[in-house]
């Protein structure tokens, strides 16, 4: 199941940096320094998004809230990122 997760993860991250890369010129950041940096904060958003899904989902599997879920995701998350 986990590389199916990573897979799904990495699927998500290259369709965000598709979506980065296609922007017009007027809508991409000034500086070089400043796309890699806001590259890595839609990945960062993105590994939280899917995180909390996956999360989300086991928790429904066993019958507990979804607040749980999206809590132990920032607990797990945290370190990390």
């Amino acid at each position: 199941m986990e590389a199916s997760i990573s897979k799904m993860m990495m699927w998500i991250c290259g369709l965000m940096q598709d979506a980065a890369a296609s922007m017009p010129a007027e809508m991409s950041a000034t500086a070089p320094d400043q796309s890699a940096a806001h590259s890595s904060l839609v990945q960062q958003i993105g590994v939280c998004i899917v995180a909390a899904t996956l999360l989300g989902f086991i928790a429904r599997l066993i019958k507990q809230p979804l607040l749980l879920a999206y809590i132990a995701a920032g607990v797990l998350i945290g370190p990390i990122g």
